[in-house]
């Protein structure tokens, strides 16, 4: 379908996606920061609390988006439904 004949904000799963995707890259990076400082043996209480953090983001995004899709998706099958009863 063009982005024309869907329902309002269909299109913009496309720059969604890329900020979701540019999130994770950033968690997984972190991560591998992470990996290499403890391998190195920096201070692991420290380390320990950030990759709480890093994770948290990770699944926090990971979370919001697959709930975001279903939403938008019902949404969407909603504004098609009420478009064909009219």
């Amino acid at each position: 379908m063009k982005p024309e004949l869907l329902p309002t904000g269909a299109f913009e799963w496309k720059r969604r996606r890329r900020i979701i995707y540019a999130t994770l890259m950033f968690c997984a990076f972190a991560a591998g920061i992470l990996l290499g400082a403890a391998v190195d043996g920096r201070d692991t209480s420290y380390l320990h609390a950030i990759t709480y953090c890093v994770f948290g983001l990770a699944t926090s995004v990971i979370g919001s988006y697959v709930f975001g899709a279903v939403w938008d998706d019902k949404n969407a099958r909603d504004a098609l439904n009420k478009g064909k009863s009219e």
